[in-house]
């Protein structure tokens, strides 16, 4: 898999397999509460992405001189019915910055490529479903536009660990 945007002064580029431990060191340090072996990382991270049945996902990272990863962020192709007609669509997901740039323009940056790159792989729309105040502001402030409120169903099958995350 080849870089699909140019190197940047910020290090932003495709994310490659070749990046998973630093990508996975990223995660660990922003989810200590929800930690995740490497393997695990790495299995989940290739279902997400490389066996991805769409094959319209892109993955952006930011990297340091030293390979660290600074920053991440991905979007995985889903299908929308808009008016009984399949319509495809970008679900941004996997945000993570390391905590020392998250006041740094970053994070503008890495939504900037993926707004730019992935109309071209057929995307009618980007779409987001960040709840954290600051990020929402920022994704507000780069293009995303509120939509209609979406009705969501969900069918847990172990509601047991919910209620304890949540207590």
């Amino acid at each position: 898999m080849a870089d699909v945007l140019p190197r940047t002064s910020k290090g932003i580029r495709e994310a490659l397999v070749e990046n998973l431990p630093a990508i996975s060191k990223l995660y660990n340090e922003i989810e200590p509460d929800e930690p995740l072996s490497f393997e695990q990382y790495r299995a989940w991270w290739t279902w997400l992405h490389v066996d991805n049945p769409h094959k319209r996902k892109l993955v952006l990272g930011a990297f340091g001189p030293d390979g660290a990863c600074l920053a991440h962020l991905s979007a995985i192709a889903v299908a929308f019915s808009v008016y009984g007609v399949e319509t495809p669509a970008g679900f941004s997901c996997q945000l993570m910055v390391d905590e020392a740039k998250r006041r740094s323009l970053l994070y503008p940056s890495l939504i900037a490529g993926l707004f730019k790159d992935y109309p071209g792989r057929g995307a009618a729309f980007m779409y987001s479903t960040v709840v954290r105040p600051r990020v929402l502001q920022g994704n507000l402030a780069v293009g995303f536009k509120r939509g209609p409120k979406l009705p969501v169903y969900l069918r847990p099958y172990r509601v047991g660990p919910l209620l304890k995350r949540a207590l």
